[in-house]
């Protein structure tokens, strides 16, 4: 298949929606909702989100990966994808990860600042005043 109609089977195979302008991907999706583009027997399928980033962008870097900005897996619109790190993708995802790392109180409700904030040893975080809260408590029942 030639690059010309490789670019033309792309193109025939979504949709524009009208309201959000996602292109959306109508043939064959990956488990995870990601179109994929089959070229031809000789050549695995291509996620079809990186074939048209690459397509109208350019080379995705080695480190990057591609970010649906618009959170619709099966669009392939390429100005709605953006390279980024692995990190920004998950915290701007809808994940425990990304939904932890934007609770701005513990769930006691003491806020999250800079001095109230302690990192554990498994990257996660607790908070300052509940930890001395707790040290009082094991120390009080201690005596008793």
């Amino acid at each position: 298949m030639t690059h010309f109609q490789l670019v033309e089977k792309f193109h025939k195979s979504f949709v524009v929606h009208p309201v959000t302008l996602c292109w959306i991907w109508q043939c064959n999706l990956s488990d995870q909702g990601y179109g994929r583009l089959y070229i031809d027997q000789a050549t695995p399928r291509k996620l079809a989100h990186r074939f048209a980033y690459e397509l109208y962008k350019g080379p995705i870097p080695d480190s990057l990966t591609l970010d649906h900005l618009c959170r619709v897996r099966s669009c392939v619109n390429p100005s709605h994808l953006e390279a980024v790190t692995t990190k920004v993708n998950v915290l701007r995802g809808q994940g425990p990860t990304a939904q932890n790392a934007r609770q701005k109180v513990c769930p006691r409700g003491h806020l999250y600042s800079k001095e109230n904030t302690l990192v554990t040893t498994k990257r996660g975080r607790s908070c300052r005043e509940c930890n001395n809260i707790k040290k009082v408590i094991q120390r009080i029942t201690a005596v008793w």
